[in-house]
């Protein structure tokens, strides 16, 4: 038998005594070797065990689990960076492509009311002057059909319409006087959200009137009743340029 061994009896193994071999140690092994068909149920060759694999294994599974997380952590916010560029840049190109469209439309309606104009005035050079007073009627109704295109473009693309209303309607009551404004009631939420704004006047409530067109509104006060109607704007400007 080798110095420094001692045979067990009871085992059919060696064991080392460290008293005995003091430059011995256990041999580092990278598997459990309980679970191997050359020991014994439930026991292991001491021999055999290292008593820091357990230590630096643990520590092995930790730090690959940190870096794990954070590497995961890291491409999710990228994917979701990159995902987030992708969606703006897409509603970018919709909200540039849906303004030149916009844009495109209203240069011509412009242009066929401009076209009108320019076909009314060269037919009204041929007029006798009998046909004086034709001539300025049509003129005035092509005015009055440009101011419509114009107020009318003002309604699509405007946020304030309903403010404007309101205004109008105001503009025409003396200050500190108690009003009732009758909307639209699609402009009913947008009124009632600026009345705290209005100082000169005092609000009393906003009604919302199916009878009143949107961008229109009607001021009540005591024995005055305001209508701040566009149409009834474009009635006076004819009758103006008609007088």
């Amino acid at each position: 038998m080798p110095e420094g061994l001692r045979y067990t009896p009871n085992r059919t193994s060696y064991v080392i005594r460290a008293a005995e071999d003091d430059t011995s140690r256990p041999a580092r092994m990278g598997a459990d070797l309980t679970a191997t068909e050359y020991a014994p149920v439930g026991v292991a060759d001491p021999r055999l065990v290292d008593p820091y694999l357990a230590e630096v294994v643990e520590k092995a599974k930790e730090q690959a689990h940190a870096q794990g997380y954070e590497d995961g952590r890291a491409q999710g916010f990228e994917a979701g960076r990159r995902e987030g560029l992708d969606l703006m840049a897409q509603q970018q190109a919709e909200i540039a492509e849906r303004d030149a469209r916009e844009r495109a439309s209203r240069k011509e309606r412009l242009g066929e009311l401009l076209a009108n104009v320019e076909n009314a005035i060269a037919g009204a050079l041929n007029y006798q002057a009998p046909a004086v007073t034709e001539l300025q009627e049509v003129v005035t109704e092509l005015a009055v059909q440009i101011a419509e295109s114009l107020v009318g473009h003002h309604l699509e693309v405007g946020e304030c319409t309903a403010r404007d209303a309101v205004m109008r309607a105001l503009s025409q009551v003396p200050r500190r006087a108690t009003v009732t404004l009758r909307m639209n009631p699609a402009d009913h939420d947008d009124v009632t959200a600026i009345t705290g704004d209005i100082m000169e006047w005092t609000v009393a409530d906003v009604v919302a009137d199916p009878t009143v067109a949107r961008g229109d509104a009607i001021a009540m006060a005591t024995n005055l009743e305001v209508d701040a109607s566009l149409e009834g704007a474009l009635d006076r400007v004819r009758t103006a340029l008609n007088a």
